[in-house]
């Protein structure tokens, strides 16, 4: 977090929330502690527990891939109390095409179109339990999921990842540019590889 070096912590990527959550111990335990800002109302669904949402920081995610590394800014919401360091949801999955690729028994992260994936492992676990063991749900209106910070191209980034996935999958090539080429003559065009496997070099048949 914040750096590429320092500050390693454990991410879990959370399809069924809304928003991304950091815990407060996780925050402070970093080298440099961003500053709090005053966030959307948020509100927790809970029985019982001891988890409250306090604001939100701002923060430069560094993942470590094969291929390189990748950066993503993300703004977290901090809870008090939950045992989970880091929550990435659907605002910033979504904003940045993340998926989840399952492959030969497998699971990785998907970052887009870039190429880059991170290999992960699966959970069926709850993600959001707070120092006392209980679980907890954050509620979030529809008002204000439109509102949160980079989360109004919800539906658009959707579809897109969507449409890289199934492209990544069947292994296209699509043209960067619309060409004309006219009979008895060569053109080259940029094209963008879907590779369902990382790779600099590819035999396309045509």
């Amino acid at each position: 977090i914040n750096s590429i070096k320092t500050d390693t912590l454990k991410v879990i990527i959370d399809s069924g929330s809304d928003i991304t959550l950091i815990s407060e111990s996780a925050l402070n335990s970093l080298s440099k502690t961003p500053r709090v800002h005053e966030g959307q109302k948020i509100n927790l669904v809970q029985v019982t527990g001891s988890a409250s949402i306090s604001g939100y920081v701002k923060l430069d995610l560094y993942f470590d891939t094969e291929e390189g590394p990748v950066k993503i800014n993300v703004d977290a919401y901090v809870v008090k109390g939950m045992t989970t360091p880091l929550i990435l949801g659907n605002d910033f999955a979504d904003q940045y095409s993340l998926s989840i690729v399952h492959r030969a028994g497998d699971s990785f992260l998907s970052f887009g179109d870039t190429g880059r994936e991170l290999k992960v492992s699966s959970s069926l676990s709850p993600t959001m339990i707070d120092a006392t063991g209980q679980t907890f749900q954050v509620k979030v209106s529809q008002d204000t999921v439109s509102n949160l910070p980079r989360n109004k191209a919800h539906c658009k980034a959707q579809k897109q990842r969507r449409r890289v996935c199934l492209a990544r999958q069947n292994g296209e090539v699509h043209a960067h540019v619309r060409a004309v080429i006219p009979p008895e003559s060569c053109l080259r065009v940029p094209i963008e590889v879907f590779a369902p496997v990382p790779g600099k070099e590819w035999f396309i048949e045509k």
